[in-house]
């Protein structure tokens, strides 16, 4: 109201606010019958079946699929998005059918092909989690996917209260109450102009979005709007853009990089053992899936031959000269085993990791004996882990002498006694040792 009443008196004071333009809104798609569609090419119409019964026949095998696994085809979250992938392709293949739009318009069946191609594409890429070298990239952007949005579920209430905020603050420009404005030459009054990004709840939430990615353009949004009077709450809004420029664009994004670079490396050291745990669970799958009779006729055992005694040609025998015939057996034997080696290299690095534990747990044992032998209780400790009785037992016999048969144990020897009490001890010493102790 306040912009209508600055047009009134500054420049037209019959303005009628009643006659405000409006946007057409309606979209500049041009569209084409299925006649004129038919006259394009004679393959659309074979592409369009060939389709439909793609998908037809996928929905089926999700369903037998569902029923063998039950409960377990739903916790995967690969088979909702085949669903919602076959369904959209469904959709927007049976529209072409439908000339009169009976079930489906033109808009709404092309989004619904938009949605199709881009899980056709994303589910391809998540098939590719099983295999070969890309298997470990797709792993990787997998779990710093989920760690992400994770963050982003928690801090998605910032960039609310921050949308919203602006929504109350700029809905709109305003006109100036300034008559210099207005006594522009050309002037055109146009209050579609004036309307921001903030106008709706989810432009100003994509908008929030966006300023915490850097793209800001303060100049055309704020400081020249500011400059020329067109801001409702200046001061107020100068606030809200620093919060929005230190929370969202500096702490929020420099977090969320943080956060992808410090499970970059976790996810990258387990990404091989996760991709080799899916191939596994894919083939147990597929194993447990086909018949009996199948199986029986796939040989999985594979064996070489070699005979070194056996006679052979010229041609063998000066080959064999310069050349050891294990080495073409261990070559053919390298080639199909090379969907192994990457197994092989992680039981590697295992088996160097066990070494390096095994070394230092035996500089700890000659370190243990050292000081044993340098405290002298070496044989006194094998004394006290033969003794039957504990220190409180003979305490009475420390003060009233002998044993009643007449025989001295060794608790009462004064030195004895003390190393006992530094045997004991002897743990607490270590852990706190952190050089060569010292001699007693």
């Amino acid at each position: 109201m306040q912009t209508i009443d600055n047009i009134k008196t500054h420049y037209d004071p019959e303005f009628d606010s009643g006659n405000l333009p409006h946007l057409n809104r309606s979209a500049g798609i041009c569209t084409q019958d299925w006649q004129s569609y038919q006259k394009v090419s004679g393959f659309y119409p074979v592409a369009n079946l060939m389709v439909l019964m793609f998908a037809l026949f996928n929905m089926v095998k999700e369903s037998a699929q569902f029923a063998s696994q039950r409960k377990k085809y739903l916790k995967e979250y690969v088979n909702y998005l085949e669903w919602i992938l076959y369904i959209c392709t469904a959709v927007f293949v049976l529209g072409f059918y439908d000339e009169e739009e009976q079930f489906f318009g033109w808009s709404t069946r092309w989004q619904f092909g938009a949605w199709a191609i881009f899980l056709a594409w994303f589910t391809f890429m998540l098939y590719l989690q099983r295999f070969g070298l890309m298997g470990i990239y797709v792993v990787m952007f997998l779990g710093i996917l989920k760690t992400l949005l994770r963050a982003m579920l928690v801090f998605s209430f910032l960039i609310v209260a921050f949308a919203l905020a602006f929504h109350v603050l700029l809905p709109i420009m305003l006109y100036p109450n300034d008559p210099q404005f207005y006594r522009t030459p050309d002037l055109r009054i146009d209050l579609s102009g004036l309307r921001t990004p903030h106008l709706n709840m989810i432009p100003s939430i994509l908008r929030i979005s966006t300023m915490g990615l850097g793209d800001l353009d303060m100049v055309s949004n704020y400081i020249y709007p500011s400059t020329d009077g067109q801001l409702p709450f200046p001061n107020t809004t100068y606030i809200f853009l620093w919060m929005v420029i230190i929370a969202i664009s500096i702490l929020l994004m420099n977090l969320m990089i943080g956060l992808a670079v410090g499970d970059i490396e976790k996810v990258q050291a387990s990404a091989t053992l996760r991709r080799i745990a899916m191939q596994v669970e894919l083939h147990t799958n597929l194993e447990r899936r086909l018949p009996g009779w199948i199986l029986s006729r796939v040989n999985d055992i594979q064996e070489d031959r070699f005979y070194p005694n056996r006679c052979t040609g010229n041609f063998r025998r000066i080959w064999f000269i310069t050349q050891d015939p294990t080495e073409t057996l261990t070559e053919h034997n390298g080639h199909s085993g090379f969907q192994h080696s990457q197994m092989t290299n992680e039981m590697s690095k295992h088996k160097t990791k066990l070494k390096e534990l095994q070394s230092k747990i035996d500089r700890q044992h000659d370190l243990l004996r050292l000081i044993v032998e340098k405290m002298e209780i070496n044989e006194e400790a094998d004394e006290l882990d033969e003794a039957c009785q504990p220190y409180e037992k003979h305490r009475d016999q420390r003060k009233d002498g002998p044993a009643a048969n007449g025989k001295r144990t060794p608790w009462h020897n004064d030195g004895f006694r003390a190393k006992a009490a530094t045997a004991s001890t002897f743990s607490g010493l270590l852990r706190r040792a952190s050089g060569k102790p010292e001699s007693r």
